[in-house]
């Protein structure tokens, strides 16, 4: 039995791998900012073994300590940390919050779990958005040119903790994902909101006509990328997560209004591009796949698992406001 701590679990991301670790019989720390407990967004109280997860609500910029404190209470073998400001488009209107939240709290969080003896592997979650747009394939070599607040704050806990591992051998990896989708993700997310739109007969914008591409990864897999890099990854070093195929936010609403039966030209309409956007990101998966893994789930596949999801709780969610809200 692992006892496993994952920062940012009221995330998507996070709530799929407290339900994967539970599964699996671990003792489990969620620290979150949110409550967790809307009960459809939510796979907690599904779980069999509920009683071996500890939730913890407290935010980066307010409670660094009490974190820190419950951390240390815990003793966690393995901290899998997704916490932070996320969102692009809001980070160049206060830049100064992100910097706050994912770079001088979370280097503060890091001083402290460099004292933690107990701590086995702190793998963080970063994003493919440190290294801008590039044309070709992006290795974990290639340099930093970030775009956006967002991501420059992104790009430099990655370097301290990178210096941290050279310097003191702290046990960290870093992992960079593509786009990740399915069940349960946020509604202001392209894929849900899309399919959402779809089903109220609304239209969709769609920023720079959707002409930007992506690789999408559906939850299943990336839970799976989480589970080796605990098991195989090698410290100090960088991982990518994308599937083989790059694909326009375009295609992917066509493949909503195909198995939704909706005419594309009807549904969308263009709106300008978000400053700082990256046209591609095309990541070269080597190192992932040196540790097993490889993605499973096709996006045709993921997004009919999601249009199920939806469908199934429809009542509710189409009530649902799909706008992102901003907290500072």
């Amino acid at each position: 039995m692992n006892k496993v701590a994952i920062l940012g679990s009221s995330s998507f991301f996070g709530k799929s791998l407290i339900d994967e670790y539970l599964t699996k019989g671990n003792l489990v720390l969620g620290l979150c900012r949110t409550s967790p407990n809307n009960p459809i967004m939510t796979s907690y109280l599904r779980n069999k073994n509920i009683s071996n997860l500890q939730i913890f609500e407290a935010d980066l910029k307010l409670n660094i300590e009490g974190i820190i404190q419950r951390l240390r209470d815990f003793k966690p073998d393995y901290v899998i940390d997704a916490a932070g400001q996320g969102m692009v488009v809001e980070s160049w209107e206060q830049p100064h919050n992100w910097f706050e939240t994912n770079l001088s709290q979370k280097s503060k969080l890091l001083k402290a779990l460099m004292s933690f003896e107990f701590l086995k592997k702190y793998i963080k979650i970063s994003t493919p958005e440190v290294y801008g747009s590039y044309s070709n394939k992006i290795k974990t070599t290639h340099s930093y040119n970030p775009s956006t607040p967002y991501a420059i704050s992104h790009a430099a806990i990655d370097m301290l903790l990178q210096s941290y591992f050279k310097e003191f051998n702290f046990p960290m990896v870093i992992a960079r994902f593509a786009n990740f989708y399915g069940p349960e993700q946020q509604l202001y997310r392209i894929v849900p909101k899309s399919i959402i739109t779809c089903l109220k007969s609304e239209k969709l914008g769609l920023h720079g006509g959707g002409i930007s591409k992506r690789s999408f990864i559906y939850k299943s897999d990336f839970v799976s990328a989480v589970e080796l890099l605990v098991k195989n990854s090698e410290l100090g070093k960088v991982y990518h997560f994308s599937d083989d195929s790059l694909l326009s936010i375009k295609e992917i609403v066509e493949i909503v209004c195909v198995l939704l039966n909706k005419n594309y030209d009807e549904f969308v309409f263009d709106v300008p591009e978000r400053s700082g956007k990256d046209f591609k990101y095309d990541l070269d998966i080597s190192e992932s796949a040196s540790i097993g893994w490889r993605p499973t789930t096709g996006i045709r596949e993921g997004i009919e698992n999601t249009i199920h999801w939806i469908t199934e709780y429809q009542d509710a969610i189409l009530k649902m406001d799909l706008s992102y809200r901003y907290k500072p």
